[in-house]
């Protein structure tokens, strides 16, 4: 009989450690989405930096030329 009672109480603890572990797990999925949120948010206004710095520097690199061009006429 106390055999099946410290059987019993292992398999308790063993229960209650994977409802604890269970519950990490979806936490730290729910903390990889967030992540995975931001990150995508980030590598699109990195994105959007990038588009920005080359219109900037075609614009300027136009002006330059047509500032040569006005030059030599």
């Amino acid at each position: 009989m106390d055999l099946i009672q410290k059987l019993n109480a292992q398999v308790e603890k063993a229960n209650k450690q994977y409802e604890q572990l269970k519950f990490e797990n979806n936490s730290l999925k729910l903390k990889l989405e967030e992540f995975q949120t931001k990150n995508d948010k980030l590598l699109r206004n990195a994105q959007d930096m990038l588009l920005k710095i080359d219109s900037a520097l075609v614009l300027k690199v136009k002006v330059e030329i047509e500032k040569e061009n006005d030059f030599l006429y």
